[in-house]
């Protein structure tokens, strides 16, 4: 990870496919290993297992995990 730790309402760039042109978001940290990331626009087709991928505003890839 390219951060040591998230913090509650960080805002990212999230992508959860290769295709997406990615959405600005929200992360809330649930817990030490869960997050939850709200996307400011509706973003289509999102599923079970798919990934996400957070970037910060210069394209810095910041995380990445799995859609539970």
């Amino acid at each position: 990870m390219a951060v040591e730790k998230f913090y509650g309402g960080m805002r990212d760039i999230g992508k959860i496919r290769y295709s997406h042109k990615g959405e600005h978001c929200t992360v809330k940290v649930l817990g030490e290993d869960r997050i939850r990331i709200d996307f400011d626009e509706n973003v289509r087709a999102i599923t079970l297992r798919q990934v996400v991928v957070l970037y910060d505003d210069s394209g810095l890839v910041l995380c990445s995990g799995a859609i539970i």
